[in-house]
């Protein structure tokens, strides 16, 4: 079995950086942190995350995990939504 790719938003805090890897530390799968694209993408809920997000998912993520998400626009989450 080979390792997904994990990105970890730039604009994540530290704190909450270490919290997604702890979280996936735990899930029966292995990661391997890239600043490419990653298969799987762990974004700050901080504003803009739906923009982010969406970036995320037409890059070709497969799963995105945002952490404490704020408010956001309902055409972003459209938009979110459209990217698949």
């Amino acid at each position: 079995m080979s390792a997904l790719t994990l990105r970890i938003d730039p604009v994540a805090s530290p704190t909450r950086a270490a919290a997604a890897v702890a979280a996936l530390a735990s899930l029966p799968e292995s990661f391997r942190r890239t600043d490419d694209a990653g298969d799987v993408v762990v974004i700050d809920g901080a504003d803009g995350w739906a923009g982010r997000a969406t970036a995320a998912a037409r890059s070709g993520a497969r799963a995105l995990l945002v952490l404490d998400p704020g408010p956001a626009a309902d055409a972003d989450l459209a938009e979110l939504a459209d990217a698949g």
